[in-house]
């Protein structure tokens, strides 16, 4: 039951990472460059090569895996804070 909680959080993280990219996109690369729009699965795709160009391991600093649980957690908060400081950045475009 806990590792089917896990995988609806990755789920989770992953279209939220694909909104949020999608979003930025729409809000900071489209105006300054001549780029078209992204999809949500456009924005999933360049967000997992963007995970593999910077090899996201899931392990501490410290060498200690960190919890499943906290790890997705985590994963699906980073986004939202990331697209609320895009949000408020915009303020000042």
């Amino acid at each position: 039951m806990k590792a089917l909680g896990v995988i609806a959080g990755i789920v989770i993280a992953t279209i939220a990472n694909g909104f949020v990219l999608k979003t930025l996109w729409v809000w900071f690369a489209v105006p300054l460059f001549p780029v078209p729009h992204l999809s949500i699965p456009q924005a999933l795709g360049l967000s997992l090569v963007g995970e593999v160009l910077v090899g996201t391991t899931g392990v501490k600093k410290e060498g200690q895996p960190e919890e499943p649980g906290a790890a997705v957690v985590t994963a699906v908060l980073r986004p939202l804070v990331v697209l609320a400081v895009g949000w408020i950045v915009t303020w000042f475009l």
